[in-house]
């Protein structure tokens, strides 16, 4: 399911959801009004697999209800307020294979860390391609 179309959609809305929660395996809340708050009521989500949270007013404070999840694979915060140390909460998620951190606090902190050991990938999306002798051509 997704609200990409639903960009008004905040805590208050989870209630049209809870009927259809166990049959829920992809969940698109980006770019919603959706707040720390609506962390509690995914623990009851024991289908899902993917969460996308992305440009949302996340900021992590409550993150540690996500480990909860049996299922949850993949995990997307970009451009949210998560730092470092709230994905580590996560690290107890047996099931969690990675978490998109893009453009927040924590893949500066990533970034400049060095090594991170978790159960998970961490995946910040800071890719640089190598210069290729072709790409200096002037036609």
């Amino acid at each position: 399911m997704t609200c990409i179309n639903l960009p008004e959609f905040q805590d208050s809305d989870w209630e049209k959801l809870a009927p259809v929660k166990n049959r829920i395996a992809y969940l698109d809340l980006s770019g919603t009004k959706v707040s720390d708050a609506i962390l509690d009521s995914l623990k009851g989500f024991s289908t899902l697999t993917v969460l996308k949270l992305n440009e949302t007013v996340i900021s992590g404070n409550s993150l540690e209800k996500l480990s909860q999840l049996p299922n949850l694979k993949l995990l997307y915060l970009n451009k949210t307020g998560v730092n470092l140390a709230q994905i580590q909460q996560l690290a107890s998620n047996q099931s969690l294979e990675k978490v998109f951190i893009f453009d927040t606090p924590a893949s500066a902190e990533f970034l400049n860390s060095g090594k991170l050991s978790l159960p998970f990938l961490l995946e910040t999306g800071n890719y640089q391609l190598p210069k290729l002798p072709t790409d200096t051509i002037v036609y």
